[in-house]
């Protein structure tokens, strides 16, 4: 027995054509399954408190002078609020310079400043990832918060689900 006839049949009883159509066709109906199915699971549970530490780099000091504890963070895009900053570090920035002989040494950036910020605020902690004020938040990942008084682009280093 041959794998296709003189017809174009497989196996002498199937056309071919009509083989990859219904092949197609239970494709799109198993992909159109999976993603009704399978993909929107969301797990929602309740808010849980989480401690971020958050990195400003190399403002100038009217913006340090105006970053307080007890303010309130809010998403720049979204305004939700991101939490309360409970401590605020200031230090004289730094960054690599290459010398006239060749090395790499820590320089401090004239008129310019590091902060640390540690806020807590509410979360949506699920097995993914931590959503705060309606954004997952990683290790690295940038983030813009303002308050009322500024705006600044901040680098998260930090998270802690406090339980």
């Amino acid at each position: 027995m041959r794998l296709l006839d003189e017809r174009g049949r497989l196996f002498g009883r199937i056309n071919i054509v009509d083989l990859a159509v219904v092949v197609l066709v239970a494709f799109v109906v198993a992909g159109a399954g999976y993603k009704v199915a399978g993909v929107n699971r969301r797990v929602v549970g309740e808010p849980e408190t989480v401690r971020l530490t958050l990195e400003i780099n190399k403002v100038r000091e009217y913006t340090t002078r105006v970053i307080q504890t007890g303010q309130t963070l809010l998403e720049h895009n979204s305004s939700l609020p991101v939490g309360t900053i409970t401590a605020v570090e200031v230090s004289p920035a730094v960054e690599l310079v290459n010398t006239a002989d060749g090395r790499i040494v820590e320089a401090v950036v004239p008129g310019r400043y590091d902060v640390i910020l540690t806020v807590e605020g509410q979360a949506m902690v699920t097995g993914q990832a931590i959503s705060v004020a309606g954004q997952q938040v990683r290790v690295g990942a940038e983030m813009r918060v303002k308050t009322d008084r500024y705006l600044v682009l901040t680098r998260v280093i930090g998270i802690e689900v406090i339980r």
